[in-house]
């Protein structure tokens, strides 16, 4: 386990990577240091579950990439949580998991879904087109309308409006992701087999072994 200060005491990262735990561990931390815990990084686990995070009332990011969750995850309460990264776990059910962010963090801002069944990439099925992965960000918008980034893509002000029904949909411009990320980490895909997942495409998906789900965040974004 890693116990990280920021700039100040208010401020504290934990990060507990590759510890092949199944369930969120115990950190045994000092009682005087669990509020000031902002920030908890668990990525390259075996974790079937969130339950135990809310032992840390201000949580604001969590890292959860290339774990094992599922549907059956149990999300609970964290009600200061602003920066979510779920990449590369074992998610289906859309619906189910917008239900449950939408009772479990209401102030999100930041969600990375990518190389789930539930957000389907290139990785997943190389039949996906801009149009169908343009349909799954207007259903995720929609069903959380705080969000402010979606798979690391800011979400724009015209997918705001078009989510809300303010505006009627128009085409979709895909040219700015590549200027967003750096192609060493975000880069196009072929998948060789298709999954049986609803919802469409991306162009770009996570790359390494390093949890980057908000490294392109400024904090004044969230």
């Amino acid at each position: 386990m890693i116990v990280e200060r920021g700039n100040t005491n208010q401020d504290v990262w934990v990060t507990e990577i590759d510890a092949d735990c199944e369930v969120v561990p115990q950190f045994n931390l000092d009682p005087d240091l669990i509020p000031a815990v902002s920030h908890v990084d668990l990525s390259f686990n075996r974790i079937l579950t969130l339950s135990g995070l809310e032992v840390f009332p201000n949580l604001e990011s969590l890292i959860m990439d290339n774990n094992c969750l599922t549907d059956e995850m149990e999300i609970p309460l964290m009600r200061r949580l602003r920066v979510l990264s779920l990449n590369k776990n074992y998610i289906l059910d859309l619906d189910r998991l917008l239900k449950n962010l939408q009772r479990a963090t209401p102030r999100l801002r930041f969600l990375s879904l990518l190389n789930n069944p539930a957000c389907p990439t290139e990785m997943e099925n190389s039949s996906y087109t801009a149009s169908d992965y343009k349909n799954y960000r207007m259903y995720v918008i929609k069903a959380l309308p705080t969000l402010r980034f979606l798979d690391s893509q800011k979400v724009s002000d015209r997918e705001l409006a078009e989510a809300s029904g303010r505006i009627s949909p128009g085409p979709l411009d895909l040219s700015a992701i590549e200027e967003l990320f750096p192609t060493q980490i975000w880069r196009a895909q072929r998948a060789e087999e298709a999954t049986t997942s609803k919802y469409g495409k991306i162009l770009t998906s996570y790359h390494g072994r390093n949890s980057e789900g908000n490294r392109f965040i400024r904090n004044n974004d969230l």
